[in-house]
């Protein structure tokens, strides 16, 4: 025995890798009974920030590495039998959530054997690998929720920062626009929103400067803010000052460029008021008052604005601004719709199978800048439309799974708000499972009809859907304990 210590010593000392893998196992083995809440804190936490794997390749984002811990986690915890006491109840009461879940996955399954994947080490975007992976580690989301009890103080501070640490997306966007020379060393450890890349080159190439990062922040930190506050104390005491910051974070929005920031923002916060039944006469005057107020400031203000900002408000009817912003919008209106249609022409050709999630125009050197916009989206599966993008990439089988998922998660939804409405909108627990149901209702209308983003449709729904079922539970324990409370201090009937 000494002497095969003796040897393993050698050769370990020898050999670093090989130490630190032995190593790296050790401690994974050692944090096996703790993986399911890692996963769950991790994953929640860093979902909207810009978090990366520092240096990985892909890159792999902190939530899809803490979600591997969840696939040997979950297991475990099943196996023992460690998850709580309404487990089944739960999984018996949303069996659409996890039928729909594993038919997506089937369908899956059946394009990556049909029409291949190249995985690259996680990086080989061309190959479709790094979609296929974010979503196959996202499918254990709403099981992870679940099997894993999380108290109330904690979830709260969980949710908190999934709406503020998209804050980290202003860092890597600001290092790109304002230090490139950093770029790589910073974004090897956070990733750049979306279109940030391209926005850049065009900023150089026209002087149109977007953050899209702006896009991403903003709204989450106003809802942020209204897991704190209702809407009774922002039309209410505290309107003085809670209207005017909302206001203010909203505007700061406005210069990624989007007009889904207002238009997004905006039916959030008036689903939110008909969640939390603030629809008061006081109230709807107020916010009428506020509306016209803002209205005005910006028809009269709007040709003096940056360009952005100009984009931002030019689907305002009648509004001014300038003749190149307003070319550059309705350009992407009339690109949206042609992108759509042409992914419409497509579902004869693909709607049993689905085309996969292969990056056709990844295949292509500078493909940004030699195909135009439509060409682009269609090659790469954009579609912009739920329904068409489901078709064409994951075929009949994934487009009826996602759905069942889709809806039954907003069933869910809906029960979380009515047990919401009954716990009352002065706890924080209550509010918070408001402001993501209300989410979730207007994203998945968004989803279908204007945005279509395949691509992260399950890991973010399915990440809404775990949200909302930790709600559920945290809602339903209070309303047993108040119920418990009250029957303990009523009076004994008269005899």
């Amino acid at each position: 025995m000494f002497v095969v210590v003796f040897v393993l010593s050698v050769m370990l000392a020898r050999n670093w890798f090989l130490a630190a893998l032995i190593g790296g196992a050790a401690v994974w083995a050692i944090a096996l009974p703790y993986h399911a809440p890692l996963a769950l804190t991790i994953s929640m936490a860093t979902f909207n920030s810009a978090l990366i794997v520092p240096f990985s390749p892909g890159p792999m984002t902190v939530t899809d590495a803490a979600l591997l811990l969840a696939w040997s986690g979950v297991p475990l915890v099943i196996m023992l039998r460690r998850f709580p006491a309404d487990t089944v109840y739960m999984v018996q009461t949303n069996k659409a959530i996890f039928a729909g879940v594993l038919i997506y996955l089937v369908a899956l399954g059946t394009i990556i054997i049909s029409r291949g994947v190249g995985f690259g080490f996680l990086g080989d975007s061309a190959g479709g690998g790094k979609v296929y992976f974010r979503q196959l580690v996202s499918v254990i989301l709403p099981l992870l929720f679940v099997v894993t009890p999380v108290d109330e103080r904690n979830f709260l501070r969980l949710a908190t920062l999934y709406f503020m640490f998209s804050l980290t997306y202003l860092i890597s966007d600001a290092v790109l626009a304002i230090m490139p020379g950093a770029a790589n060393l910073i974004l090897s450890m956070l990733q750049l929103p979306t279109d940030a890349a391209f926005f850049e080159f065009s900023t150089r190439q026209f002087g149109f400067r977007r953050l899209q990062s702006l896009f991403y922040v903003c709204p989450k930190i106003v809802f942020a803010l209204l897991m704190y506050f209702s809407l009774k104390d922002v039309l209410g005491r505290r309107a003085w000052w809670l209207i005017p910051t909302i206001l203010a974070i909203l505007a700061a929005g406005l210069g990624s460029g989007h007009r889904a920031n207002l238009i997004h923002t905006g039916v959030v916060m008036i689903v939110l008021f008909w969640v939390q039944k603030a629809y008061t006469p006081r109230n709807l005057i107020l916010i009428a008052s506020t509306t016209i107020l803002g209205l005005a400031l910006l028809y009269g203000t709007a040709e003096f604005m940056p360009a952005a900002v100009q984009r931002a408000i030019s689907f305002l009817p009648g509004i001014e601004v300038d003749s190149n912003v307003a070319a550059d919008a309705a350009a992407t209106w009339s690109s949206r719709i042609e992108t759509t249609r042409r992914g419409a022409e497509m579902i004869p050709d693909y709607w049993l199978l689905g085309r996969g999630f292969t990056r056709y125009a990844d295949l292509i050197p500078n493909s940004r800048e030699v195909l135009d916009s439509v060409a682009y989206a269609v090659l790469q599966g954009y579609f912009l439309n739920g329904f068409v993008g489901l078709m064409v990439n994951t075929g009949l089988l994934g487009t009826l799974g996602l759905s069942i998922f889709l809806f039954a998660g907003a069933r869910l939804a809906g029960n979380v708000v009515g047990q919401a409405r009954a716990v009352g909108f002065e706890s924080t627990l209550a509010r918070t499972a408001s402001v993501v149901a209300s989410l979730y209702f207007v994203d998945l209308v968004f989803f279908f009809l204007l945005e279509g983003n395949v691509d992260w449709a399950l890991s973010r729904f399915g990440m809404y859907v775990g949200i909302l079922f930790a709600c559920e539970r945290l809602l339903r324990e209070r309303l047993l304990a108040e119920t418990e409370t009250t029957g303990l201090t009523e009076p004994e009937p008269a005899r």
